[in-house]
């Protein structure tokens, strides 16, 4: 997609909501960080194997910190996109932080999730960059979850 093209969407130009991004396909190369090479702190979450399945407690939390994330002080527009089976339907939810921002409620972003398979992506935009910490909260209540993939790529420097 041509510069131009990008910057309108960052911009959120209405005629760029016509033209389609060709995303790169999940677990592709050129991402700033993938989940299962790059680790992260979990919180209210016991592994229950290798394969990424894991038991929720109330409110839990996958904290990213990896130093991969310190390049998104340069990005104003980032996509994380995450791959995950759950028992029960509940939401999800992605806290990042602008530049100069604290961590808060107001500086997230909801999706719900159904029973089964759920690929959700988020988009988010921050006129300054981020800070280098990103949490996701897979659901809200205990049960157990598979998180398969994600991942986050920098969509606009």
């Amino acid at each position: 997609m041509s510069k131009i093209l990008v910057y309108a969407q960052y911009k959120g130009a209405s005629f760029a909501g016509l033209a389609t991004l060709s995303p790169k396909a999940l677990g592709s190369p050129g991402a700033l960080y993938y989940i299962h090479s790059d680790g992260f702190q979990p919180v209210n979450l016991e592994p229950l194997d290798s394969s990424g399945r894991m038991s929720a407690g109330n409110d839990p939390m996958i904290i990213m910190t990896s130093g991969k994330l310190s390049s998104l002080a340069a990005c104003k527009q980032m996509e994380v996109r995450v791959r995950m089976n759950v028992t029960r339907p509940d939401v999800a939810q992605l806290f990042f932080v602008p530049k100069g921002e604290a961590l808060s409620e107001h500086n997230s972003s909801v999706r719900s999730v159904g029973a089964g398979g759920n690929d959700l992506t988020f988009d988010v935009v921050a006129k300054h960059g981020f800070e280098g910490y990103l949490r996701f909260d897979p659901v809200t209540s205990a049960q157990e979850i598979s998180v398969e993939n994600l991942e986050v790529r920098c969509l606009y420097p």
